[in-house]
């Protein structure tokens, strides 16, 4: 019986596309989840795997510049998110303000003797 991880050129193949097909229903339902649960994970994990995939043949060096290239990428979108919400007024706008924290209806246990005052109305 052949291995998973050996095989012939055709099977891994076979393997890729069955994962491809995979993630594209995990899209379309990430899609359809996401009308009714604006913080749905699905589609993330779907062009995730995706990106993954393209990339697995890729020498560890490259997937480490590759790493390195996304983490760093990830401060200038951050900033450039908080810019278009503050132009914008959006729902973010104020959201990484320095000196502001969220009140959500919580107060801070440290200040209060008991768990039982940890949200109040």
């Amino acid at each position: 019986m052949p291995s998973l991880w050996y095989g012939t050129t055709c099977a891994w193949r076979q393997r890729v596309l069955l994962s491809l097909w995979r993630n594209a229903l995990l899209l379309i339902i990430g899609i359809l989840h996401f009308l009714l649960w604006e913080g749905d994970v699905l589609t993330v994990y779907a062009v995730a795997s995706a990106v993954l995939i393209a990339l697995r043949k890729l020498r560890n060096q490259a997937l480490i510049s590759v790493g390195v290239f996304v983490f760093a990428l990830s401060v200038p979108c951050a900033l450039l998110a908080q810019y278009v919400a503050d132009a914008t007024g959006s729902p973010l706008h104020g959201l990484w303000t320095q000196g502001e924290t969220p009140n959500d209806g919580f107060i801070d246990l440290s200040s209060c003797g008991a768990i039982s005052c940890a949200r109040w109305g």
